[in-house]
């Protein structure tokens, strides 16, 4: 058995192996992760109705929850409705008519004054005079929940006229009205600040008041529609909920990018997680930016022929420095380092044209010398005389690895485990996907964005020496630096011109997912 990494959780069972079944996703706050309950695979693992058990990714001593209907009305099921409807294995449970509930047999729920995060996503298909519609509530034994979150009408049922309510101790901190649309999918969280308590719909923030209340017990926790067997409940889905203690999830800004990762529950691949987890990307769009090309990559047959790749995401230098292929902190995992003027943010990186150099640590003799790609994306048009990614060795026998994307001749000129003379093919535009492809002796093919040409150049060795972005490495110093804004690069293998559109069509897809496209 292959057991998960450190940070993930499974949507099957806590311990389930990693394999094509059992479907696994990071969590970069699991340290804070409580109760995981992702609403997917119901229907596969027996839910046809509501007294099945449904086993759940449960932080804490349970691995199940359980479907306990009151009131003879109520349903609790599995539900073909989805948030991530492209993939038909990702169901939501789905709860109708008076005082349906979902019992999750979790003990560990410490809430007592901690901060806390308590989030789900919520679908409404019918409207009801009586309040709440949803709510989670947590109780020691019987009479009051010690802690409750919920969601419900005020006057009149209307989804125009929606509150949500926080009740510690039977004391409850209700928020002013807000708008939430039948048929649609909604992210809902109830936070704790401090002594402040908010709701979070959609991503907008609203105040629920400050408290000073310690939570009394630890659980257990309820998931359920309807107040009671007496009460109107209301028709809807729910999915992916989960609760957070402690001070790492917080959410405090006025306005929050709830990850997408949590509501689409669409595989994450295990290479994009270890990444995720170790650059510590936590905005959910990069994220799925990242596990998209994963998958793209893979599906292409391009994932296996990489050594290096540096998606470039995050905005830090960081978050800037990891191999996707092999995310380590070390030099002979290929991770990035940096030296002198470089600038990082949400575009990618560029030097002052000065000192700014970052170092793959991967050197062209650990490709084949005929066998060899190198790539990098740029955002900026510029023409300039200097080098964005390579190597220049004068030991004899001369060779150089080298892209300069746009000359002042508007050429894109190269050298490519080749000797002196410089090639080059027209380039008005620099920015794109610009890269250099060898896959025999005697030649290597430009490759502009979706654009190829080849040019005849004899191989003549590999250099030992470290491959430089932003630069190039000359003999063992950094020269040439360029100023042109890059958003990623990698190198590897040699690839056939339709393996090299298949690696524009991925990282071009990877760049618009971010907004960074050219």
């Amino acid at each position: 058995m292959l057991f998960k990494p450190f940070g993930f959780y499974s949507q099957i069972a806590e311990e389930a192996p990693i394999g094509p079944v059992s479907y696994y996703r990071y969590d970069p706050y699991s340290g804070s992760l409580r109760l995981a309950i992702p609403g997917t695979q119901f229907s596969y693992l027996g839910m046809s109705n509501y007294y099945d058990d449904v086993h759940a990714d449960i932080k804490g001593s349970g691995t199940n929850i359980t479907a306990n209907p009151t009131g003879s009305a109520s349903e609790f099921f599995a539900s073909s409705e989805t948030n991530f409807s492209s993939e038909d294995y990702t169901t939501s449970v789905y709860t109708k008519d008076a005082g349906s509930w979902g019992a999750a047999a979790a003990s560990e729920l410490p809430f007592f004054s901690s901060d806390f995060v308590i989030e789900g996503w919520v679908y409404l298909d019918e409207t009801f005079n009586k309040p709440p519609f949803w709510k989670v509530a947590l109780r020691a034994s019987t009479g009051s929940y010690d802690i409750e979150a919920a969601l419900g009408f005020s006057a009149g049922g209307s989804t125009a006229n929606v509150r949500s309510r926080i009740m510690i101790n039977a004391t409850q901190y209700v928020s002013s009205d807000f708008a939430l649309s039948q048929n649609q999918w909604h992210h809902i969280a109830w936070v704790r600040s401090g002594g402040s308590l908010y709701t979070y719909y959609n991503g907008t923030k609203i105040s629920n008041g400050t408290t000073g209340l310690t939570v009394n017990s630890n659980g257990p926790i309820r998931i359920f529609t309807g107040e009671n067997s007496t009460n109107d409940g209301t028709a809807g889905a729910w999915q992916d909920f989960r609760v957070y203690i402690g001070t790492d999830k917080n959410y405090t800004a006025t306005t929050i990018n709830p990850a997408s990762s949590i509501v689409t529950l669409q595989e994450q691949d295990s290479d994009a997680g270890a990444f995720i987890g170790a650059a510590g990307i936590t905005d959910g769009t990069q994220q799925d930016a990242v596990n998209q090309l994963v998958l793209d990559l893979k599906d292409a047959g391009l994932w296996s022929k990489m050594l290096a790749i540096y998606p470039m995401v995050g905005g830090t230098a960081t978050t800037h420095k990891w191999n996707l292929k092999d995310p380590q902190d070390t030099n002979a995992a290929y991770r990035l380092t940096f030296a002198g003027g470089i600038t990082h943010d949400a575009n990618g990186m560029n030097s002052n044209g000065r000192c700014g150099v970052y170092n793959t640590h991967l050197s062209p003799n650990a490709m084949g010398l005929n066998d060899t790609s190198v790539y990098v994306y740029i955002n900026q048009n510029i023409a300039e005389d200097k080098v964005d990614i390579g190597v220049l060795d004068t030991t004899t026998p001369y060779t150089g690895y080298q892209i300069n994307a746009r000359s002042t001749s508007n050429t894109f000129t190269a050298r490519f485990n080749s000797g002196t003379t410089l090639l080059s093919t027209a380039n008005s535009d620099s920015r794109g996907l610009m890269g250099l492809s060898r896959t025999s002796s005697s030649g290597f093919d430009f490759n502009i964005n979706q654009a190829q040409t080849s040019a005849t150049a004899t191989s003549t060795r590999a250099s030992s020496r470290s491959i430089f972005g932003l630069c190039f490495n000359l003999n063992g110093n950094p020269g040439f630096y360029s100023v042109r804004r890059q958003a990623f690069a990698c190198i590897g293998e040699g690839l056939t011109p339709t393996q090299a559109d298949d690696l524009y069509t991925a990282v071009q897809a990877f760049q618009t997912t971010l907004g960074r496209e050219v």
